[in-house]
């Protein structure tokens, strides 16, 4: 089975900067403050961060914890952001590299439950029959004797899913 490991590496700054723009969409920064320091913490194999955060009232000095999760998903929305692409259904994993982090996608072996599901909902749904029964291939009475299209044939009732798909640009 074909198999694909990646590994994407962030510089502090950046890590600071997806940081900053996750906490501010997400209201957690405070309205007249800043983030002045972000440092990286690994305790065995899980990595998290401390955030310094300045009230700029106040001078108030205030560290938060991150959480791996947390930090992942501000580097995700951050590649995002650049345009960067992730496979969905990658493992991913984040490790401590130099004086930033890695993030380590893997994806290897057969299609998980998961790919299989999504794969499922892609597929288009059977059409109905003008007396209502399924006109699905395999539930139709003469389905051995019609030979397969790409496409269903045209129900007026329905409106066409195939020629909606192909506006759509798929």
């Amino acid at each position: 089975m074909p198999s694909e490991h990646r590994q994407i590496t962030f510089s502090l700054d950046e890590i600071t900067r997806a940081v900053t723009d996750m906490m501010a969409h997400h209201g957690v920064l405070p309205v007249h403050s800043q983030i002045t320091g972000l440092r990286i913490t690994e305790v065995g194999e899980q990595v998290g961060a401390m955030v310094t955060v300045v009230t700029n009232e106040t001078n108030k000095v205030r560290e938060l914890p991150l959480t791996a999760d947390l930090l992942g998903a501000a580097l995700i929305r951050l590649c995002r952001d650049a345009r960067i692409p992730l496979p969905k259904f990658a493992k991913k994993r984040l490790v401590c590299s130099g004086d930033g982090l890695a993030m380590h996608l893997n994806i290897s072996g057969a299609p998980t439950n998961a790919v299989k599901a999504h794969a499922a909902q892609r597929e288009p749904a059977p059409t109905t029959a003008s007396h209502g029964a399924a006109a699905h291939p395999a539930t139709a009475p003469s389905a051995a004797a019609k030979p397969k299209t790409s496409a269903p044939p045209a129900d007026p009732a329905l409106p066409d899913y195939w020629s909606a798909m192909s506006r759509r640009g798929r």
